[in-house]
């Protein structure tokens, strides 16, 4: 009777299996990183469409609420006055028409994104409706839009 053991089969990968491996890892990675910017990019681009929205329905809600005019306007960059220059908005205030140093609310958009528009501000009216500085009804909208090739 022979005492030698059996030689059992290592269960590894060889080198070769290990390097094919890798490099089908490698092509799967290279091909997924540039849908997966893409995608970042249209979600960055939706949060921020979302966040206007939710702005100008706290404002038109604020307005209902107080039963007076609430203005959503344009920042400065200190965000701590409404900014009448052109160009885009960087950020936003949601102010009392009747004493305009209170600020209900202030944010800051995106820096990679563009929002503009032809108005400097919105007035909600105490009923909810939409009004220009001069209190007239109106029809404009924001464009947003992406800066840079990272978007």
């Amino acid at each position: 009777m022979d005492d030698r053991p059996l030689l059992q089969r290592q269960k590894a990968f060889t080198l070769i299996e290990l390097m094919i491996s890798i490099l089908v890892l490698l092509v799967l990675v290279a091909v997924a990183v540039p849908s997966f910017t893409d995608l970042l990019a249209r979600n960055r681009l939706s949060g921020q469409a979302n966040e206007l929205l939710s702005v100008i329905q706290l404002a038109r809600s604020e307005a209902i609420k107080q039963n007076q005019t609430i203005r959503l306007c344009k920042a400065n960059s200190e965000l701590s006055d409404c900014s009448a220059a052109s160009g885009a908005w960087a950020g936003w205030l949601l102010t009392d028409t009747n004493s305009p140093v209170i600020v209900i609310r202030a944010g800051r958009f995106d820096g990679r994104l563009i929002i503009s528009a032809d108005f400097t501000e919105l007035r909600f009216s105490g009923q909810g409706l939409i009004r220009s500085q001069n209190n007239q009804p109106l029809n404009s909208s924001f464009e947003l839009c992406a800066d840079g090739p990272d978007f």
